[in-house]
């Protein structure tokens, strides 16, 4: 009785979620082409952590995830459980800026096909898809994330609304591990300017060389 009991808490009684896409901000630790490693462990989660360019966006998104919460927890299904703190929204803090982390579970099963093993849609300014000819995308990355709300209530310490990842359109592209000198607050200064030169070990001395002989 008792592990029936809790996976019933797991299933929510809406079944269609509200969905959204967020204005324009940037990219923090994207794990959109391989799924998210904490510890040295697979979680089996594409994610990315979102930075909105403006407060009006940015409150924009928490009325939407408190309004989803609000309407869950005065549902018939939301009024069966106990709570005992703040839910949580869905954000993260990191150097003191606070982030949406947006998420989607790569593997599911499902009643109709069994095991579903998804990617996330990926596409640029223009619309098109692009998600199978990239090869990396790092932090500093701008664009947009499609979502969905979703609530959740495992107990009476650990619920609220979960921010579903549906789909990322790119708008400005940084691959990981790479840096402009710009990027770096480096601007052109007076001094040393790199300029190839050959390798006089490898340059052939012609001057001795007579005529070819047959």
């Amino acid at each position: 009785m008792t592990n029936t009991h809790r996976k019933d808490k797991h299933i929510m009684a809406k079944t269609t979620y509200r969905k959204g896409t967020t204005a324009g901000g940037t990219f923090n630790f994207p794990h959109l082409l391989e799924t998210e490693q904490f510890q040295g462990k697979d979680t089996g989660r594409f994610a990315v952590s979102f930075a909105p360019d403006d407060d009006k966006e940015r409150q924009r998104l928490l009325a939407e995830i408190d309004e989803e919460w609000q309407k869950y927890k005065e549902s018939d299904e939301g009024k069966k459980h106990k709570y005992k703190y703040d839910y949580a929204n869905g954000t993260t803090t990191y150097k003191d800026e606070e982030f949406f982390k947006y998420k989607m579970t790569r593997s599911i099963n499902t009643r109709n096909r069994g095991e579903w093993v998804r990617r996330v849609p990926i596409f640029d300014a223009a619309g098109h898809e692009i998600g199978a000819e990239l090869k990396s995308i790092g932090s500093g990355t701008r664009g947009r994330v499609a979502y969905e709300l979703v609530p959740f209530y495992m107990n009476d310490k650990n619920y609220g609304i979960s921010l579903r990842l549906t789909g990322v359109q790119i708008t400005d592209l940084k691959e990981s591990g790479t840096a402009s000198a710009s990027s770096l607050g480096f601007g052109e200064e007076e001094g040393f300017i790199f300029s190839p030169q050959e390798d006089s070990s490898t340059t052939l001395d012609v001057s001795d060389i007579g005529e070819e002989e047959f």
